[in-house]
């Protein structure tokens, strides 16, 4: 054991002996620090571990706030998401190790792609004996129909990472290669910005390389692949959708790097060229960035169960008309068994012995290889020569019985792996400084004829003892550190910001998915569906806590009846209002998560649709919803919650929305993505209003009626002041006129369809008619019907004729509701539907298969 002296540092103090078998990254022989670590030991020590927890928990409160999460399958459970962890204690690495690594790096990236270029090329490496043939074609990561085609600028691989570990002796081992779709840039580059915030100092200070050149670089990288040339590619990136496990990084990456998100439905192939699919029609498509396993690409050609991938595009590879990074079928290296080839191959390629070996491995489609295998057992783990590196390392679980006999009938399904011990770094766990295994995710991309390497990265904590834990994916790990890369000049670029490209400066507002405009709609539906249903309540409890024997009044009736009506109250509303204590009818439809019309149901559906476009909307949108997505995570149902923490609690709701509400109201854009969420949210609050007006009408034209349910559809719509303020006597007509007829009232129902048909102008159409488009002739019809009704005779409002406007204009807006959706969603025609509460977007439900996830 090592012994640390007791009058170094005070960090030194907290951190525990290391395993001698172990290499230590922070301390050397003599227990301190080595001399790349010393500026941040002492900046740490200065700090000292009370100030290093708070500020640890700061940058756990950014991470959460942000959303930055990764996606877990677990069995029976809906909650799959979990918050990224991020360890304040940074690795740091030498400018003179890194300088090797960086070298190393580089050249074991040429190395694979030329291998790929050969073995879906000529495949001279097979005829001269350099690679077996059972290594490739027993692999099911070669992609037959791949073979032959050729790919722009013979790049097959664009981007690369590589996972990294140290060995007791220090020097640096390769565990696993990332050439299919790697994960871990944006978590990298999350890591990074959190870690500016909170340690500031270390960065106005210490000498560390910046990240935003690579990522400036790698945008010029994607640009170059453009088959047609110039620079105004249309570059977008492919995701397998909100239940991938690193959904979040994809959506991150879209909005840094400026590339629209999309998902396979959202691209089509025509005469072998592939377009996005927008409200304004079809925009090709030059590069498209990939996050989406090689087989699951193409339903046509290779996986036909797939719903992720885009029929015929490997045809439209085939026909040179878009480029993927990565090729497809580059994930065909990932596998270990090439491991024990790559130095020979190295030697024959580059003319150079290989810098970067990988963790001996021995393949045992080869006798040698198999013999000694059988002979040490005990001390190797053995893997699947073919299984995806984010699959479950240890093989032998998934062995029968009788090991020898499974060797000898499928030797070449199995490798062999040297068991490793993973070097040490100081980490903040519990509260305390102590010591975990980790390893190195490093990033490399094409760029300007070589590779250039991200300097810096992100090492994952490995909690576990497990000697093979360290292949398991992302959301397996104990969590994550910033890299921070020594150099002798302190930079001015920040990670936050993006700097601009050598491209041509240009708007695209017009390129707007489809599916994203829908989504778009239901966050606004949902959006107001939950204020409507907070502000009735809110009346409601009002109501309630002024303590008045409403058993024996009905002005709270039209209310209840309105929540029926929308199947948030399952009981009736005459036996509820008699009931002793009916309020404890009311709680589920504010925090029972499991009820479809409930307020809890409502976030948990925008939090959902928030997911999806993301990638559309600002981090502040995030975090506003994110608060009130924790308000109500923190607040389970309890019947015996009293009315006034109830009444605060929707007071605090109402409050965080209206915030989410303002933020998009600043921030978005003018254009389709406004004007479809203002259409779903007026569609939904003229309905609502629609439906409480109708329950308020009393049949009786007498002077006489009640006041009552006319003084609270006033204070749910908002406007009670409004109306007090501005008249002096208590008439239905006039209270119907303020909320129905206003134009200058914003809560009228004619000033949110005179918005609707403004907004309806705004948006595509496919013919050039100057007549009005069907949308628009919807909502100009129930303009119409207000104006039929004679407002300023002195003679009361015939009740008949008033419900049926209500009920007409919330007709209306089913109808425009559908004829949006067969417009520019679904793009056929529907019949109408009826209102659903319970709807949701097409794509929220979840895919019924699986994708085996590029980590």
């Amino acid at each position: 054991m090592m012994n640390v002296s007791t009058d170094t540092k005070t960090i030194l103090k907290y951190l525990p002996s290391i395993d001698s078998s172990s290499y230590d990254e922070f301390l050397d022989d003599k227990g301190l620090p080595r001399p790349h670590w010393q500026f941040t030991a002492s900046f740490l020590d200065r700090l000292g571990p009370d100030e290093i927890e708070s500020r640890s928990q700061q940058a756990a409160r950014m991470l959460h706030d942000a959303g930055v999460a990764y996606n877990v399958t677990k069995k029976n459970s809906t909650d799959t998401r979990r918050d990224w962890q991020l360890d304040p204690i940074p690795f740091c690495i030498s400018s003179t190790e890194w300088s090797f690594l960086e070298q190393a790096i580089t050249q074991r990236a040429k190395l694979l792609n030329l291998i790929l270029g050969d073995l879906y090329g000529p495949q001279e490496l097979i005829k001269s004996k350099f690679l077996p043939a059972p290594l490739i074609f027993a692999n099911p990561g070669y992609l037959r129909p791949c073979h032959g085609i050729p790919v722009f600028g013979e790049q097959r691989l664009t981007f690369y990472a590589v996972d990294l570990a140290r060995s007791p002796d220090g020097l640096w081992w390769v565990l696993s290669d990332r050439s299919q779709a790697p994960a871990g840039a944006g978590y990298t580059l999350e890591n990074r910005i959190v870690m500016t915030h909170v340690f500031p100092e270390i960065f106005r200070q210490g000498k560390i390389q910046r990240l935003s050149s690579f990522f400036r670089n790698f945008k010029d990288s994607l640009a170059s692949l453009s088959p047609t040339g110039g620079n105004q590619a249309n570059t977008v990136i492919l995701t397998p959708g909100p239940y991938n496990e690193t959904f979040f990084e994809h959506a991150y990456l879209s909005r840094y790097l400026g590339y629209p998100l999309v998902e396979g439905s959202d691209l089509v192939v025509r005469n072998r060229k592939v377009f996005l699919k927008t409200l304004s029609g079809l925009q090709q498509v030059d590069v498209i960035l990939r996050r989406v396993d090689d087989d699951f690409c193409d339903p046509i050609e290779l996986r036909d169960d797939s719903l992720l991938g885009v029929p015929g595009l490997i045809n439209a590879v085939r026909a040179g008309s878009i480029t993927l990074a990565n090729s497809l079928g580059s994930g065909l290296i990932q596998s270990p068994a090439f491991s024990p080839f790559l130095p020979a191959l190295s030697q024959q390629l580059l003319g150079e012995d290989l810098l970067l070996p990988s963790v001996a491995n021995w393949w045992c489609g080869q006798d040698d290889a198999l013999k000694y295998v059988n002979e040490h057992l005990d001390k190797l783990t053995l893997r699947s020569a073919f299984d995806h590196p984010a699959t479950q390392a240890n093989f032998a679980p998934k062995m029968p019985d009788n090991l020898g006999e499974w060797l000898t009938l499928h030797p070449e399904q199995i490798v062999g792996q040297e068991k490793v011990i993973l070097s040490q770094a100081p980490i903040l766990k519990n509260q305390q400084l102590t010591s975990a295994c980790t390893t190195l995710r490093l990033f490399a991309m094409y760029h300007n004829g070589t590779f250039s390497v991200m300097p810096g990265g992100m090492s994952r904590i490995i909690d576990s003892t497990n000697d093979s834990s360290y292949h398991q994916p992302l959301q397996m790990s104990g969590g994550s550190k910033d890299i921070f890369i020594e150099t002798q000049d302190i930079e001015d670029e920040h990670s936050s910001s993006l700097l601009l490209t050598s491209q041509s400066p240009r708007r695209a507002d017009d390129n707007l998915p489809s599916r994203k405009a829908e989504n778009i709609f239901w966050l606004g539906r949902y959006a107001e569906r939950f204020e409507s249903t907070s502000r009735l309540l809110r009346t409601l409890l009002e109501c309630l806590a002024e303590e008045r024997d409403w058993q024996k009044n009905t002005e709270l009736l039209p209310a209840l009846l309105t929540l029926h009506d929308f199947d948030q109250l399952k009981d009736e509303p005459e036996l509820i209002l008699k009931a002793t204590h009916y309020f404890k009818s009311l709680l589920p439809i504010i925090y029972d998560q499991s009820h479809s019309g409930s307020l809890h149901y409502f976030i948990l559906r925008l939090f959902n649709i928030i997911t999806l476009v993301r990638d559309r909307l600002s981090t502040d949108n995030w975090r506003t919803l994110n608060l009130l997505n924790d308000q109500f995570e923190n607040k389970p149902i309890n019947i015996n919650s009293s009315i006034n923490e109830s009444l605060n609690f929707l007071n605090q709701s109402i409050l965080h929305l209206s915030a989410f509400n303002g933020i998009i109201t600043e921030n978005i854009t003018r254009g389709p993505s406004w004007s479809f969420l203002q259409i779903g949210r007026y569609i939904e609050r003229i309905t609502y209003t629609s439906r409480l007006l109708f329950n308020t009408v009393q049949d009786s034209q007498a002077e006489i009626m009640e006041q009552g349910p006319y003084e609270t559809a006033l204070k749910i719509q908002d406007s009670h002041t409004t109306y007090h303020r501005r008249y002096l006597t208590h008439s239905p007509k006039l209270i119907f006129d303020l909320l129905i007829t206003d134009e200058n009232n914003p809560r009228s129902i004619h000033n949110q369809l005179n918005a609707i048909i403004e907004h309806i102008k705004t948006l595509p159409t496919s013919d050039n008619t100057e007549q009005p488009r069907a949308n628009e002739r919807i909502a100009r019809r129930a303009v119409s019907q207000i104006h039929l009704i004679d407002w300023t005779s002195n003679e009361p409002l015939d009740h008949i004729q008033l419900k049926a406007l209500l009920q007409h204009t919330e007709k209306a807006m089913s109808e425009l509701s559908d004829n949006c959706s067969a417009q520019y969603f679904t793009h056929h025609k529907i019949a109408p539907l009826s209102r659903q509460p319970e709807q949701v977007p097409h794509n929220n439900v979840q895919f019924s298969q699986s994708q085996s996830q590029s980590n």
